[in-house]
């Protein structure tokens, strides 16, 4: 059985596919569609830990008088997206675990440096920055960057969390 976190500070074990770890993959992209620069890919300091996606249609209950209640739907309401991960120093390398390649920035420069580039306040003249998450082999969601958190309370291990939230938008491929 692997431990997640060693004795020693700092050190992490990661889990390959084969040893208890889920298929699947989750990637987080510039731009809309799987096109633009994906986040974290080339890094050891960076690693996506979960992904909160909370979807709803948009919708309106009406009472009349009586005991009748009207229910008119208007399609999809935008999503929620929140990924979350782990943002290591440089001195802690996912690299170790087989996680990926060695890029000299640390991992809160790699949060950081794309929610700035990402972010939907960094408008270009018309064009507002999307991002796209990219669950598995489809099902790609096209969304705002709208704020992100940076959680560094565990110094001691050099790890850091971090969350992006997203907006999302409604499927429109999905109206009559």
């Amino acid at each position: 059985m692997s431990k997640l976190f060693t004795e020693n500070q700092g050190q992490v074990v990661g889990l390959k596919l084969g040893e208890g770890a889920l298929p699947g993959s989750v990637v987080l992209h510039s731009g809309e569609g799987t096109g633009g620069d994906k986040f974290g890919a080339a890094s050891d300091t960076l690693i996506i830990t979960s992904v909160n996606l909370g979807l709803s249609v948009n919708h309106q209950f009406t009472r009349s008088l009586g005991s009748s209640i009207y229910l008119y739907v208007f399609g999809d309401d935008f999503g929620d997206l929140q990924v979350s991960g782990l943002a290591f120093s440089s001195g802690t390398k996912a690299s170790d675990c087989g996680l990926g390649a060695s890029t000299g920035q640390t991992g809160v420069d790699g949060v950081l440096e794309f929610y700035n580039k990402n972010k939907t306040s960094k408008i270009a003249g018309s064009k507002v920055p999307q991002v796209t998450l990219q669950i598995g082999e489809g099902n790609p969601f096209i969304g705002f960057l709208l704020g992100m958190k940076l959680d560094m309370s565990d110094p001691d291990k050099r790890i850091s969390r971090f969350s992006f939230l997203i907006r999302t938008l409604p499927d429109v491929t999905a109206l009559p």
